[in-house]
């Protein structure tokens, strides 16, 4: 212990001459709690201390302070070993909310692969059914002729037809000129 007016360092294991009383009130399931009163060995100041029956140990009531406080240096573990587990429960959490979020982030993007899939199907069918529809048009267009029509057309092109046919006199009755005559053989040309 060390005294809090001159500052001594009173180790374990010193020999006070001390009174002990019984402390009252102040009982742990039972058990009686003892003060002791005894002085500092240097500057005679008085120090009082309680038995503590739960930590089976001591308590500085008035005087002194303790140099060594296990007490406190097991508060101490305790709180780092709570916060240590509070940042692995952080980081547990954190962990598991960017699973989350990437999973959430995962469907999403798959949901607009899908649209984008079912948009590009649409858009290839509208196409498609817009070539449709105008081959439809065209077709229709053209059987949407009058029978008067074709007709007049049919007649149209036989009559050309005539206009430029020629009839070829009989082959005996009109000498072919020599400039025409193909030669008979390859033998005898040059």
């Amino acid at each position: 212990i060390k005294c809090s007016t001159c500052g001594e360092h009173m180790r374990a294991g010193k020999k006070f001459n001390a009174t002990k009383e019984t402390a009252k009130g102040l009982d742990y399931i039972g058990i009686k709690r003892f003060r002791f009163r005894l002085k500092c060995e240097v500057c005679k100041a008085p120090i009082a201390m309680l038995t503590d029956p739960k930590n089976q140990d001591y308590e500085m009531e008035a005087g002194a302070t303790r140099a060594y406080d296990f007490r406190l240096e097991q508060k101490r573990a305790e709180a780092a070993e709570a916060e240590a587990q509070a940042a692995e429960a952080d980081s547990m959490a954190q962990l598991e909310s960017r699973t989350l979020e990437s999973k959430r982030e995962m469907d999403q993007l798959d949901a607009l692969e899908r649209l984008r899939e079912q948009s590009d199907h649409r858009a290839a069918i509208i196409d498609t059914s817009v070539v449709l529809r105008k081959q439809d048009a065209e077709a229709s267009s053209t059987t949407v002729m009058s029978q008067d029509e074709e007709d007049a057309e049919v007649r149209a092109a036989f009559a050309q037809k005539r206009a430029t046919v020629r009839r070829l006199e009989d082959e005996s009755r009109a000498p072919v000129p020599a400039q025409e005559r193909a030669p008979a053989s390859g033998a005898g040309a040059r």
